[in-house]
């Protein structure tokens, strides 16, 4: 589904005659002392932000474009961070937050580079987490993601045969090439362990044994912490993405040949 963006707007306070060339780059604003701590240098005037306020990402960005489809119930706005991959708990987010309501799209600047996590909460759904399997080095769509609330997750565990402990984590992995296409016929692996599954039609099928034309995968009651997302395609292994099992969270992981 299409999803229109709405990007928190900043308010910042102008520490300077905004009529006067102050600055070039940023360090010129902190150069003039305690008083233009986290300042920035915009238009040639040095502003700061207002408390609860944040700062854009700083030199050369990216955007990050996707969907999130949430199909139970209309959810209060998604607000989406991106955030460094050591940073899992978005403690500094990259930049501020956008936020939509699901059914629209949405655009994200994150740094040039940028391989980190995209980290995607509602008060009606699982919270969720997305490690990126490459470096965004141009602007791109990105995974148009699907949601889940309790009672969803709840059906993953019907449909696998397990009860789920929410305690654990749950890992849902989409393999793609070179042209962010899904790949069918991808075995993938976690090195953590947990129940494994496979997608097709958006069903998880738990008989399947490599991926179907969607190129997802899943595993629940996964153990907390690290863990390794890897496999194989046509005999060849696919390039690992390190990613977080998380209590009470979702993990979404690309993984490419």
């Amino acid at each position: 589904m299409a999803m229109m963006l709405a990007v928190t707007t900043l308010s910042c306070s102008v520490l300077i005659d905004s009529k006067d060339k102050q600055c070039a780059v940023d360090t010129d604003c902190t150069a003039r002392g305690e008083a233009f701590a986290g300042a920035t240098c915009q238009e040639n005037v040095c502003v700061t932000p207002s408390a609860g306020a944040c700062l854009p990402v700083s030199g050369e960005t990216v955007n990050i474009s996707f969907s999130i489809n949430y199909s139970s119930k209309t959810p209060k706005p998604f607000r989406v961070r991106a955030c460094s991959r050591l940073d899992y708990v978005c403690d500094a987010p990259l930049g501020c937050p956008v936020s939509a309501n699901a059914g629209e799209s949405l655009t994200i600047p994150v740094p040039s580079g940028f391989q980190g996590v995209l980290e995607v909460t509602s008060p009606n759904t699982v919270p969720a987490m997305e490690f990126l399997g490459r470096p965004v080095t141009e602007d791109m769509d990105g995974w148009d993601l699907t949601l889940a609330d309790e009672s969803t997750v709840a059906l993953l565990g019907a449909a696998t045969d397990q009860e789920i402990d929410r305690a654990l984590g749950t890992i849902v992995a989409v393999v793609r090439d070179e042209d962010r296409n899904p790949l069918e016929g991808a075995v993938v692996t976690n090195a953590a362990g947990g129940v494994g599954f496979y997608f097709t039609n958006m069903f998880p099928d738990k008989s399947l044994a490599e991926t179907t034309e969607a190129g997802a995968a899943g595993f629940v009651n996964v153990p907390l912490g690290s863990t390794l997302i890897g496999g194989t395609y046509d005999k060849r292994p696919l390039t690992e993405t390190q990613v977080i099992s998380r209590t009470g969270w979702i993990t979404y992981a690309e993984v490419f040949p």
